[in-house]
């Protein structure tokens, strides 16, 4: 893990000038469950039961109670009165009458689950666990643009999986932050991705949208983990907080 500190009284004042990040071990969180699943809503009940696993819907209810308790922290609200609404492609957000200027986005893979929070600005957050696959150059084929592939193959072998996580988690969090979600042509939105080069988004795969919108951060939330965060404009700084 890298960067992610302990919360101090900063870590509820958030301006429009700074973004927080916060990582959740949902592993850790999981032994709470019972103290999360308290301030669920119904329907977020009914989705946890309908999970396959028990663990998987137990990973759930605690990554919700985390998010609800964030949330509330941050606006002053009991976590279980908070109402989310969800826009056309799943974006979710907080109901209109509970402080529409805070904005937030979650993703989570294996045990690891990270929430990006902002004031006034959109924001899309994307963490990966870093995995061998098998097919990468096939799946690179379908979703990464033509120079993102260029750069991709001449990755030294150690470096490829990496290399590929890197340019997802950009693309992801940019397309969670605009809130089209995969009705955008993926292949047709470009990262930058040389060594060295920082995150940046160079196509947005909207006609008439400026990538300049959008400023991209990489993110490291453990040793084998890739991830992201996309926010709107530029000016801004970043505070990363470890959820205990």
């Amino acid at each position: 893990m890298d960067g992610f500190l302990c919360p101090n009284d900063t870590a509820w004042r958030l301006t429009s000038d700074v973004v927080h990040i916060w990582r959740v071990a949902l592993d850790e969180a999981a032994t709470r469950v019972d103290t999360y699943t308290e301030v669920l809503s119904a329907a977020e009940c009914r989705r946890a039961e309908a999970y396959r696993f028990e663990r998987d819907g137990k990973a759930f209810r605690a990554g919700r109670g985390v998010l609800r308790t964030l949330i509330g922290r941050y606006l002053g609200l009991a976590p279980a009165s908070l109402q989310f609404t969800y826009g056309e492609r799943g974006k979710p957000a907080i109901s209109t009458n509970m402080g529409r200027a805070l904005h937030f986005n979650v993703s989570h893979s294996h045990q690891l689950l990270l929430c990006a929070v902002t004031a006034n600005r959109d924001v899309g957050v994307d963490v990966e666990r870093i995995t061998p696959l098998p097919d990468l150059d096939d799946v690179a084929g379908c979703v990464f643009s033509s120079s993102e592939r260029d750069v991709l193959s001449a990755a030294p072998v150690a470096e490829k999986v990496r290399t590929f996580f890197r340019c997802w988690t950009r693309k992801e969090a940019y397309i969670k932050a605009d809130g089209h979600g995969f009705a955008l042509p993926v292949c047709e939105i470009e990262v930058s991705l040389r060594p060295g080069e920082p995150a940046r988004l160079l196509k947005s795969g909207r006609t008439g949208v400026d990538p300049g919108r959008w400023s991209l951060r990489d993110l490291t939330p453990g040793a084998d983990y890739a991830g992201a965060v996309a926010v709107e404009g530029e000016d801004w700084q970043m505070q990363c907080w470890e959820w205990a």
